[in-house]
């Protein structure tokens, strides 16, 4: 069973995709169907590993600061290749 802490840490995920949702729909250009079907199921279980299930919402998050990081100020990545070297699970649905 997962602790009070992973419980808060889920809250605060769940808030900050509702948060980068306004932020989305801000934008002049539509959000791709995937974030806005991912958005809509926040909190429900989106993949199981061995070391327990992650939500959408902690995807979304993970996904975000990701981007965030790539980015780092700019708008777009205007097509740039980026690498990735990452094991099956989480992260690697998280960078895609």
């Amino acid at each position: 069973m997962r602790s009070r802490g992973h419980h808060d840490a889920l809250w605060e995920a769940c808030e900050r995709s509702r948060w980068q949702m306004r932020e989305i729909m801000k934008s002049p250009s539509p959000p791709l169907p995937l974030i806005t079907q991912a958005l809509q199921h926040g909190d429900q279980t989106a993949i199981v590993e061995a070391e327990g299930g992650f939500s959408y919402a902690e995807l979304l998050d993970a996904s975000a600061r990701i981007a965030g990081a790539l980015l780092s100020g700019c708008g777009d990545l205007e097509e740039k290749r980026i690498p990735f070297l990452i094991t099956p699970g989480f992260a690697w649905v998280a960078v895609q």
